[in-house]
C-alpha cells in the first residue's frame, strides 16, 4: 500500500515536471522568436549608444528615430537586404577562389 502511494506521488511529480518542461519550451520558443525578429536592431543599439553620445544633437535625432517601430522595421529590412547582398558577394568570391585553386592544382 505504501509503495502504491509512493508510485502515485512519483507519477504525479513526473506529470508535473513534464508540464513544466512544455511550459519552459514555449517560453524559450517565444524568446527565440523575439530575438530572431529583433536581433538586428539589438545589434545596432548595442554599438550605437557610444556613437550617438559623441554625435550630439544628430545622435539625439537618430535615437528618436530608433524609438519608432516603423523606422526600426524599415532599417531591419534595409540591413537584412544589405547583409544578404554581402553574403551573396562573399559566396561568389569564395566560389571564384575555390575554382582558381582547383584549376592550379
Amino acid at each position: 500500500m505504501a509503495n502504491e502511494n509512493q508510485l502515485d506521488i512519483l507519477e504525479k511529480e513526473i506529470k508535473r515536471l513534464q508540464m513544466r518542461t512544455r511550459q519552459l519550451e514555449r517560453e524559450i520558443d517565444s524568446k527565440l522568436d523575439y530575438f530572431q525578429d529583433n536581433y538586428r536592431s539589438m545589434a545596432i543599439k548595442s554599438f550605437l549608444p557610444s556613437v550617438l553620445a559623441k554625435a550630439g544633437i544628430a545622435g539625439s535625432i537618430i535615437d528618436m528615430f530608433l524609438e519608432n517601430q516603423k523606422f526600426r522595421d524599415a532599417l531591419n529590412k534595409i540591413t537584412s537586404s544589405l547583409f544578404d547582398k554581402v553574403s551573396d558577394g562573399v559566396d561568389f568570391l569564395a566560389k571564384k577562389f575555390s575554382k582558381k585553386e582547383d584549376q592550379t592544382v
